[in-house]
């Protein structure tokens, strides 16, 4: 979280990452600053998520994840 506020860091470097500029972002957080942007990636790239990570049809939607199954006797 930044300081005073209660936007998570990840959720503002994920709309850099996926290509939203600084301008675009001051709209709906006008407290970021590109200094605060720097340091949120510093504190990301010094403290990674932790825990599982996120299967591919949780990452991205609206791609089509096919589940393939063994069936018993199928093998030759």
């Amino acid at each position: 979280m930044f300081k005073g506020s209660r936007v998570p860091v990840g959720l503002v470097l994920g709309f850099l990452r996926q290509g939203d500029t600084l301008e675009a972002l001051k709209q709906d957080y006008p407290f970021l600053t590109p200094e605060l942007i720097e340091l949120a990636r510093v504190y990301e790239a010094l403290h990674p998520q932790r825990g599982r990570p996120r299967t591919l049809a949780r990452q991205f939607p609206a791609w089509q994840v096919e589940h393939k199954a063994i069936r018993p006797g199928a093998h030759a």
